[in-house]
């Protein structure tokens, strides 16, 4: 099993990891801001997104197709193709592995491409432009979409839009030229700022980063939609963004950037945890171990998980600025 990580770094800020130890394999250059990467679950190709704006780069966005060699150790450039929006910070493959859909934050666009045979990209087949607004005017001075995740059946896309408070719902049909078709909005408490959501024991978990909170919803009128509750993902009262949330080993798992903290939600209770450094914008969840990319301390931590414990913390390896951990096999 291998990782590959995003990063805001400069140089070679696109890794490839061993899973089991976190030796680095090699790394390349995946372009300006390559923080979100998603590699092909049955193909030697990995998507790159470039993090760019028109004000600070002069250009929108970037979606990169690289060919892996593992032999040698390289990843060649296949394509580069724009995301047709600014600032993409998230990419995701659907279940029939024949569409990424992109989500462009700061235009408030999201993307949904084609794939060709070889896995590269071919061509935007859909495109979604959104307006609204939110009472943080700082971050919520139009839509910002977030993240693009799909239900376990693959039968549904949610977008998270941080800058209009609202999750908008597709349908979706892998057998369609154009398969999203709209569904609903679910509409949040003004302020939320929902950055992205999970699956687990028939629910789903959505995280708002403005608001620190973690919602849980049931299912009504064709999608996950009727908030049940809400919790705080902090134990502090203190400055922070909410970022990161999974749902595994029976717990909600969430990150908090200022408190810099780990939270575990459990059917005995909420425990928070050190991230082990700074700014935990990303992790994920290898067998029984937690990994923690921390932007701001340019490091990876991990935790074993233990029932409902993360035990034995470590700092297991210095990388600049990483954003996210994508695990694959080949």
């Amino acid at each position: 099993m291998y990782i590959a990580t995003g990063s805001y770094g400069t140089g070679d800020n696109v890794s490839i990891l061993d899973a089991e130890n976190f030796k680095p394999l090699f790394s390349f250059n995946g372009g300006t801001r390559p923080s979100f990467v998603v590699k092909h679950p049955e193909k030697d190709v990995i998507y790159v997104v470039n993090e760019m704006n028109k004000k600070e780069n002069g250009t929108e966005g970037r979606v990169n197709t690289y060919k892996l060699d593992f032999k040698s150790k390289k990843a060649e450039l296949l394509s580069s193709l724009p995301s047709l929006g600014e600032d993409p910070c998230f990419i995701t493959l659907d279940h029939s592995l024949s569409f990424p859909v992109v989500a462009n934050y700061s235009s408030g666009e999201v993307s949904v491409f084609a794939l060709g045979e070889d896995g590269n990209l071919k061509n935007c087949v859909q495109h979604f432009s959104y307006s609204g607004s939110g009472p943080v005017k700082e971050r919520q001075e139009c839509s910002h979409p977030h993240t693009t995740v799909f239900s376990p059946d693959g039968k549904l896309l949610y977008i998270s839009d941080l800058g209009s408070d609202k999750i908008r719902v597709y349908k979706w049909n892998s057998d369609k030229k154009e398969p999203a078709d709209f569904l609903q909005d679910i509409i949040l408490a003004p302020g939320s700022g929902p950055r992205m959501v999970c699956f687990g024991k028939n629910k789903m978990f959505g995280i708002n980063e403005l608001a620190n909170t973690v919602n849980t919803y049931s299912f009504l009128n064709g999608c996950y939609s009727e908030i049940e509750g809400s919790i705080s993902t902090l134990e502090n009262d203190v400055p922070n963004t909410a970022a990161h949330i999974i749902y595994t080993h029976d717990m909600i798992i969430c990150s908090n950037r200022g408190e810099n903290s780990i939270g575990c939600y459990t059917p005995s209770g909420s425990v928070y945890y050190s991230c082990g450094g700074i700014t935990p914008r990303f992790f994920n969840v290898y067998k029984d171990k937690l990994i923690i990319a921390n932007e701001g301390s340019n490091n990876i931590y991990t935790y074993d998980i233990d029932k409902y414990r993360l035990i034995n913390g470590t700092s297991v390896l210095n990388i600049e600025s990483p954003t996210c951990l994508d695990f694959f096999d080949i």
